[in-house]
This record gives C-alpha cells, sequence and structure tokens, in this order.
C-alpha cells in the first residue's frame, strides 16, 4: 500500500495545535489556499449566482442551508494570523475564503496582520473584531455578518464592504484609517433604532454605521443599492477623494413615544458634519433618505451633487456653514419647506439646476422662516453677480430687506416697510423713487395750472400783484408764472428757480375768482380754493424733501438693514 501523498502545504497543516483537530474539510481548503496564494471554495461552485452560496440561507436546515463541512473556526483564522510560524507559510495574496461558515467571535483585536484578509460571501455567525487593528486589505464582499468593530482599525489598502454585504448590527469604524478606499456600494448595514418599554431607544441599536473621524485616502462608496437601517455617520471624516452616494438609501425616520416626545437617536439618516472631502459629494440619480441628511461644517473641495432624489418627503437637508465649489441641484429633488438649512453654507457657482433668480428664491424660501438667517441670501446674490446677473442680484437683496423688516416686530416697522419697499426698493432700487416723485410733479402742473387759469396764483410782490389785478396783466419786467417749473421746484428741495420767490396761492382770492355753475367750473372749484393749494403746496415741500433723502439715503446704502 503507497503512503498518502503530501503536498507543500500540508507543512502548515502539521503546525495546527490539537485544539483544532481535527480539521474540517472547508478549514483544510482554507489552508490549503493560503499556502497557495489561492481562494478557499467551500461551496459547491465558485459562483455569486449559486443559490448554493447564498449566505443568507447559511443558518437554514439542510438541504437549503449549508453542511457542516462547510464552516472554518474563527480562532482558527486567528491562529493563521499571529502564530509566528503559520503566517510565514501565508502566501501574500493573503487568506481567502469563499462561501464558508465562520463558527464563532471573529477576533483580530490590536492584531498586526501582514497579508489580505478575504471572507468573501462568507457567513460571519457571530460579531467580528478589528478594533485597532493593522490589515493589508480587508475583503467582506457578499459576506452575512453581525456587529463589526473596527475602531481604530489601520487598513494600508482598501476595505470592501460591498456587493451584497450585509450586516446586522452596528458597523463601527470610528477613528479608523484606510489608505485605499472604502467601498460599500451594494451593501446593505441593518441596525435601525428598537425601543425598550418605555419607548427609549436600546443602547447598541440606531445606528448603521459609524465611522466618525475616519480618515480614507481615496473614496468613500455608499452607492448602487447601497442600503442603511439607522443612522449612517461621517462625521469629522477625511476623505482624499469623494464621498458617493449615487442611488444609496438612507433610513432613519424620526421616531415618538407614547407621550409623542420625539426619540434621540431617531430621525438622521447621514450625519456628516464637519467632513473634509477633497472631491466632490454626490447625493443623486435615485438617492433616497428618511430623515435628515446633515452636513454642518462640510469643507467639500468639488461639487455638491442633490440631483434625482427619491422620496423627499420627510427629508431635511442641513448645510449650515458648510463649504463647497459649485452646487448641481433640480428643483424636484428640493426638500418640503421648513426642511433646508442654509445659514453659512458657503458656494463659488451653481454649475447645474436652476439659475435664474426667481427659482432660487423659492429655494431659500424653503429655510425655516424663523429666525430669519440673511447670509444665504448674501452668497445667492454674490454668485449671481459673479456670474453677470447683476439684476438677479438686486432682486436678491431686495428680497432679503423685505424679510429682515417683517421679522420687525416694533409698531412703525409696518410704515418704514411699506415706504422703504415702494420708494427706493429698500436702497437696491434707488431710482424707482424718480415714479413717485414725478407723479408729484406732474400733480402740482396739474392744480396750480388750473388755479392760475382761474386767477388763484398771484405775484408775492405787491406792486406786480397790484398790477395784475389793475391792467389784468403783469409788469414788463416780472416773469411769468409757469406751473411745470413752480412745481417742480417745489418738489426739489434745494433747488431755486425763481418761480417759487415771485409766485404764491391768492390768499385773498376775489368771489369771481372761482365762481361759475358751469360743469368745469364746479369740477375744478375745490382744487382751485385756497386752502386745498395751500395745503398741497406744503405737502408737495414736505413730500420733496422726503424723496431727496430717501433718495440720498438709497443711493448711498444708509436705508438697508444687512
Amino acid at each position: 500500500m503507497s503512503p498518502p501523498q503530501t503536498t507543500p502545504a500540508d507543512a502548515l497543516i502539521k503546525l495546527v495545535p490539537s485544539e483544532f483537530l481535527p480539521l474540517g474539510a472547508a478549514e483544510k481548503k482554507m489552508l490549503r489556499a493560503a499556502f497557495e496564494g489561492t481562494v478557499a471554495y467551500c461551496g459547491s461552485s465558485p459562483r455569486d449566482d449559486d443559490p448554493q452560496n447564498d449566505p443568507s440561507k447559511a443558518d437554514e436546515p439542510e438541504p437549503a442551508g449549508w453542511a457542516a463541512d462547510r464552516t472554518v473556526r474563527a480562532r482558527l483564522i486567528r491562529w493563521l494570523c499571529v502564530d509566528g510560524k503559520a503566517r510565514g507559510f501565508v502566501d501574500p495574496r493573503g487568506v481567502q475564503v469563499y462561501a464558508g461558515k465562520i463558527s464563532g467571535a471573529l477576533d483580530f483585536s490590536f492584531v498586526t496582520v501582514p497579508f489580505p484578509l478575504a471572507f468573501l460571501r462568507c457567513r460571519l455567525a457571530e460579531k467580528a473584531d478589528f478594533t485597532h487593528a493593522q490589515l493589508v486589505e480587508l475583503n467582506l464582499s457578499g459576506a452575512w455578518t453581525r456587529e463589526i468593530k473596527a475602531e481604530g482599525v489601520d487598513v494600508k489598502g482598501s476595505v470592501f464592504l460591498s456587493k451584497c454585504f450585509s450586516a446586522e448590527g452596528q458597523v463601527y469604524l470610528l477613528g479608523a484609517q484606510i489608505g485605499g478606499e472604502l467601498d460599500c456600494h451594494a451593501g446593505t448595514f441593518k441596525n435601525p433604532p428598537q425601543k425598550d418599554a418605555e419607548g427609549h431607544v436600546i443602547d447598541g441599536t440606531g445606528t448603521a454605521l459609524d465611522a466618525d473621524g475616519i480618515k480614507v485616502q481615496g473614496d468613500i462608496f455608499l452607492r448602487n443599492d447601497f442600503s442603511a437601517e439607522g443612522e449612517v455617520r461621517l462625521v469629522g471624516a477625511q476623505i482624499g477623494g469623494e464621498l458617493d452616494c449615487y442611488a444609496g438609501t438612507f433610513k432613519n425616520p424620526p421616531q415618538k413615544d407614547a407621550e409623542g416626545h420625539a426619540v434621540g437617536g431617531t430621525g438622521e439618516a447621514l450625519v456628516a458634519n464637519r467632513i473634509n472631502v477633497k472631491g466632490s459629494v454626490f447625493l443623486r440619480n435615485g438617492f433616497s433618505a428618511e430623515g435628515q441628511v446633515c452636513l454642518i461644517g462640510a469643507q467639500i473641495g468639488g461639487n455638491l451633487f442633490w440631483l434625482g432624489v427619491r422620496n423627499t418627503r420627510g427629508v431635511t437637508l442641513d448645510l449650515r456653514d458648510a463649504s463647497v465649489g459649485a452646487v448641481a441641484d433640480d428643483g424636484e429633488s428640493w426638500p418640503d419647506p421648513g426642511s433646508l438649512f442654509l445659514d453659512g453654507f458657503n458656494y463659488d457657482r451653481i454649475s447645474a439646476g436652476p439659475i435664474d433668480v426667481e427659482p432660487r428664491l423659492k429655494w431659500l424660501a424653503l429655510q425655516p422662516k424663523k429666525p430669519f438667517k440673511p447670509q444665504p441670501y448674501r452668497r445667492l446674490a454674490k454668485v449671481l453677480r459673479e456670474s453677470g446677473d447683476n439684476r438677479g442680484a438686486r432682486r436678491v437683496l431686495f428680497e432679503m430687506e423685505n424679510q429682515l423688516w417683517l421679522q420687525d416686530k416694533s409698531l412703525l416697522a409696518p410704515v418704514f416697510r411699506w415706504l422703504l419697499r415702494l420708494t427706493v426698493g429698500f436702497g437696491y432700487r434707488p431710482f424707482k423713487i424718480l415714479w413717485p416723485w414725478g407723479a408729484l410733479v406732474a400733480l402740482g402742473w396739474l392744480f396750480f395750472g388750473l388755479a392760475n387759469h382761474v386767477g388763484m396764483i398771484v405775484p408775492t410782490q405787491s406792486k406786480a400783484s397790484n398790477h395784475l389785478a389793475q391792467y389784468h396783466g403783469l409788469p414788463a419786467y416780472y416773469e411769468p408764472f409757469h406751473p411745470l417749473v413752480y412745481s417742480l421746484e417745489n418738489s426739489l428741495p434745494f433747488v431755486k428757480l425763481g418761480q417759487v420767490d415771485r409766485w404764491q396761492p391768492n390768499p385773498h382770492p376775489h368771489s369771481s375768482a372761482s365762481s361759475g355753475s358751469s360743469w368745469n367750473a364746479r369740477l375744478r372749484r375745490p382744487f382751485t380754493s385756497p386752502g386745498f393749494l395751500f395745503g398741497f403746496l406744503w405737502a408737495q415741500i414736505l413730500f420733496g424733501w422726503l424723496f431727496a433723502t430717501l433718495f440720498v439715503a438709497g443711493v448711498t446704502g444708509l436705508v438697508r438693514r444687512e
């Protein structure tokens, strides 16, 4: 009888401690594949579409579930990675297991692994711990896991939680450092808020992905059917590439307890406050959120894309103190009124979406009404002005001033608001006052012309007045009355054309001056009486001073409340 054939990989198998003996079939495959630098296929085929390789059915009883010979003990994997002799036999391609069932807790906390780890379409029966581990690469594509703890993990390459990856429990990447990409595309993260009998969120639930303070040299992909039930946190994250949430679904709607109070830990779908992204942020093309999307204080070197968003009902977009290169959005993706926060949001241009002033004013109006924040209006005006739309910029600032006056609850505020809006457009349309000013001059021209026609305008000089009364004509030296010039001079302070000094309404008219029974005489009689003429004259002088003051204040910007 010939002796059993041996392979070079058997030298690694012989190092396995007795506590792990006997080895299962999948465990032997893993050890041999690790030595050879290949993938240990624990199922019946290497195909992702093979129903027998579906990790969601791994825990079901046979024949639908996975057989016991597909089990690999987590402690054996750890031994392979930490034992000095054993890991010397591992190929630089690392440990690669496909469609295996990892039993026990996978513990790599504080471990330095000098080769990649890949558990593809595997079922991790218990939690995985990579706390402060140092890894070359971590690939859990297609795997089904429970809680993953990876606080402070340092990965030289990329981390893959993608391609139908599914986690039931929190994935914790707080302060992780990743030299490549964090790829979660088509991954499912489930850890929705669970409430106790009193309606409070149970500790350990409510956060699907916690990556606060993470540092990623490449991109973060939460896209292409990425799905999260529970909060996704990227507070203070530093991303060297892009944050791409294209067609991602984020679900963490606000909830209330039995008394109707908001339950803490709910209501925020994506929280990326103070994030620093060198590239762009893509929230577009089927992006969906139930809950707040917070980018407070975010620094985005590229553009912010908020396009093609599904289901904006209940979505709150918070961009307070964020800074981006450009904004690309569309009106259909804007949140409901009161659900957009733009105070402190800085952007250089609008690269896509509505660029006309009226749609953008509707965009600004989606912010909460109180307290009113003028900064978003100033920023939009600046962007419009730099794009060449000076009229649109003035329109935005006009609306800002209007809103500022609406916030003023003092007794006379409505009067001043109406007056400034009508006359000088709050200082942004100072020449608008020429219309009421011109109307004042025209009325004076009309009234003083009628009065002069019936002899109700007389010279201020007594000699000329007597000459007019006696001879029905003026002395040759006396300047004739010109109603238009007279009205213009009364309406324009500091303008002296000689008419006001020489002419005035007749304070002592003869009864015949306003007599007559014809219809036109009766019609003009109220407008040619001394009382009306002097009253109008005084009003014209007062309004002339008021309009002049408002015009100067409007041109110099003194009436602006910004």
